[in-house]
């Protein structure tokens, strides 16, 4: 909503009793100004006691401007301050009043010396357009008196109809000022273009309609400027850490230095513990402990304040929304899922094969399917076929060259149950129950034939390792299969796990098995000869199936949960989220961000990732008591940057989060900076009064602004830091 003019300033329309007579292109006589400003104008380094004031939308002051083409105001020979510089014309009498605000329709310019605010006001008031235009504009130029000639300047736009004249050159309006001498000057960015039409919308402080300049010591100051997105959602039942979205702001003159949330509904959860944090690098994270429950459909709308280096600040309000994990609906039930650029194949037991268009994750449509006879349970991709391990009927060869139309090519069955299928060039490679691997020769796709088989205890799932195939062989545990010579597989080695070895992938010569209920094993493949089990991580109820991407494991537990793992240090893996969703995962895969779902008989479920750890290394820790995490650093409370200075955060940022995980002792902390309730306490003693929360890192006692501090609900933290 567009902001109204400043009126209530005395004569007969409330703008002041001083106005220009009705004309085209004309100026007032010179004006003294020093009633209001005592010291002059700095402008530049220029004082100036008097100014013009021209009809055309703008003020001058070494002298008047009749111009009524708007040139750049980069290209001025005089100095200038331009709210609106175009063909303004109020020669046609009084206009219907524009709409919604406090303009009357006089068309007639007005300026009035607000002595009670030290103010100047300059007022356009519904004026029209040359020759004679009768849709009207109204704006003001605001000059407000900071002292030693010290001034701030303030454009505001109620209502913009028109952009140019009839003999204007097809020239639009600007708006800036300049200094005169072609070096110093500012143009809004819309100056000169169409989108000067929207002006009664925008801002460079967060108040549409306003736009606001200081100029102290003579130079114009800038305040931050906020840019779309703002507005987010994030799904329900995301935990502490997790990334919602990052805010656009910059500083025309300079750089940001501080942001923080000062306002808005920021407790979704009703516990007492502020849902969201932001960071100096504009990300919004997840900050309560407790996780995001608030319900789908809930909105948080938070004030954003952006500081700069001159100390002026700017806002803006964003809106947050929490909404469901998409579900979309599919027959049977949704086991497998595999994607091939904005494609996605899910096998669906009962249904078969469905092809659906994930271009766009919001909304998914399906693209073609295949009835397959049997119980659908995997599938693979190899160029224009689908490959479905099809349960009893064992493997289908599906032609998918027109997604909208799959065609059954041939169907290769076994004796046993085809749970699996992996696929290099030519050949299929299937894990089949009590035949164990069996490996089928594709170049003619209409008539699969079987290559060799190699008996193992009951193979449920393949992955390929150079020229080994790694099969998860149920209790059976791990079989390492040699491969080099199709026709005579052969074993290399096993590995015996505790649990039920279901399913396997492999990364960087390391296979990550699913282990029912032993969880996540890692075993070192380098010698395959002589795996090495290196590194095991429990969950609590069974690991069904897992996922592997970029460093990270994705562990199905119990149905309904998502474990997201760090495996860049395979030693030591360590969990960042879990995810619970609506269905009963069976498998999953991570595209740009996106998680999507073979979710049983819900179908097809996708939600956002959202990263613990953000490109600039930023992290939190939240702490159940001091005392433990000092004693015991690898406590797996580990989440995201920054959190606000309540309920035991702390907030770090690593150099190299890797070794942090391996040593946490390593010393590769620091803090953010600015803190304000750090900056408060600097050179407080441990054991001071209103101080005894705070822990020093390096333990010396007094806190200094290199150390890192720890900050455990401190009512003089809140204190202090609102005093800054």
């Amino acid at each position: 909503m567009a902001t109204n003019l400043i009126n209530g300033l005395g004569g007969t329309t409330g703008f002041g009793e001083n106005f220009l007579f009705r004309n085209d292109d004309e100026s007032t006589s010179l004006i003294e100004i020093s009633s209001i400003f005592e010291s002059g104008l700095n402008f530049f380094g220029n004082n100036y006691t008097d100014l013009y004031i021209n009809n055309n939308g703008n003020i001058t002051f070494t002298s008047s401007l009749y111009n009524f083409i708007p040139f750049g105001i980069t290209e001025s020979l005089i100095p200038i301050i331009a709210a609106f510089f175009a063909d303004v014309d109020t020669r046609s009498g009084e206009l219907t009043p524009s709409p919604g605000g406090v303009s009357t329709g006089s068309n007639l310019l007005y300026w009035d010396f607000d002595t009670a605010n030290d103010r100047m006001i300059i007022t356009w008031d519904d004026v029209g357009a040359y020759d004679y235009l009768t849709v009207p504009n109204a704006f003001q130029m605001v000059l407000t008196d900071l002292g030693n000639g010290d001034f701030s300047i303030e454009f505001r736009y109620e209502e913009v109809e028109w952009l140019l004249g009839d003999a204007s050159d097809n020239e639009v309006a600007r708006a800036g000022y300049s200094s005169g001498n072609g070096v110093d000057y500012f143009e809004l960015p819309q100056s000169g273009t169409e989108e000067m039409a929207n002006l009664e919308n925008t801002s460079n402080i967060g108040d549409p309609g306003r736009y606001l300049f200081n100029v102290i010591n003579g130079r114009p100051t800038e305040y931050p400027v906020f840019s779309e997105p703002f507005n987010f959602t994030i799904s329900e039942s995301n935990q502490i850490g997790s990334q919602v979205g990052t805010i656009n702001v910059t500083d025309p003159d300079g750089q940001i230095t501080k942001l923080e949330i000062i306002n808005g509904n920021n407790d979704l959860n009703n516990d007492g513990i502020p849902t969201f944090g932001i960071n100096n690098q504009g990300l919004i994270i997840v900050t309560d402990s407790n996780d995001l429950k608030a319900q789908a459909g809930q909105q948080g709308q938070l004030t954003i304040e952006a500081t700069d280096n001159d100390g002026f600040s700017n806002t803006a309000i964003i809106t947050i929304e929490i909404r469901e994990s998409l579900i979309f609906d599919l027959p049977g039930s949704a086991e497998d899922i595999e994607i091939q650029g904005n494609v996605a194949a899910i096998a669906t037991y009962g249904t078969g094969l469905f092809l659906v268009d994930i271009s766009q994750p919001d909304s998914p449509a399906i693209l073609g399917q295949y009835d397959t006879d049997g119980q659908a349970s995997k599938v693979a991709f190899s160029g224009n076929l689908a490959l479905v391990a099809d349960g009893s009927k064992g493997l289908q060869v599906i032609d998918i060259s027109d997604q909208t139309k799959p065609i059954l090519l041939a169907n290769y069955p076994t004796d046993a149950w085809t749970y699996s299928v992996a696929v290099r060039g030519n050949n299929a490679f299937l894990a089949d129950g009590r035949n164990g691997l069996q490996i089928i020769d594709l170049n003619n796709p209409s008539t699969p034939q079987l290559v060799a088989n190699f008996d193992t205890e009951g193979a449920v799932d393949v992955d390929l390792l150079g020229d080994q195939a790694i099969v998860a062989d149920g209790f059976g545990g791990l079989k390492i299969i040699n491969i080099a010579d199709l026709t005579k597989p052969n074993l290399i080695s096993q590995v015996s796990t505790d649990g039920y070895t279901e399913n396997v992938e492999i990364l960087d010569n390391k296979a990550y098995i699913a282990d029912w209920s032993k969880g996540l094993e890692i075993i070192d493949l380098n010698n395959p000869s002589q795996p090495v089990a290196i590194a095991s991580y429990g969950i609590e109820g069974q690991a069904r199936n897992l996922t592997v991407v970029d460093n990270k494991a994705f562990v199905i537990d119990k149905d309904k949960l998502i474990n997201e793992v760090d495996i860049t240090n395979p030693n030591n893996p360590q969990l960042l989220s879990s995810y619970e969703i609506k269905g009963s995962a069976r498998d999953l895969n991570v595209i740009d961000n996106q998680v999507y779902v073979a979710s049983g008989y819900v179908g097809l479920e996708q939600f956002n990732l959202d990263p613990l750890v953000n490109e600039d290394n930023l992290m939190v820790t939240t702490l159940a008591t001091p005392a433990s995490f000092l004693s015991n650093p690898s406590e797996e409370s580990i989440s995201l940057d920054p959190l606000v200075n309540e309920d035991n955060l702390m907030v770090t940022t690593l150099a190299t989060p890797a070794s942090f995980l391996s040593n946490p002792s390593e010393e590769s902390i620091s803090p953010i900076e600015p803190f304000s309730y750090i900056t408060e306490c600097l050179g407080a003693k441990l054991g001071d009064d209103n101080f005894d929360s705070l822990i020093d890192f390096d333990h010396n006692g007094l806190i200094t602004p290199t150390d890192v501090i720890y900050a455990i609900n401190s009512s003089a933290l809140h204190d202090s830091e609102m005093k800054l």
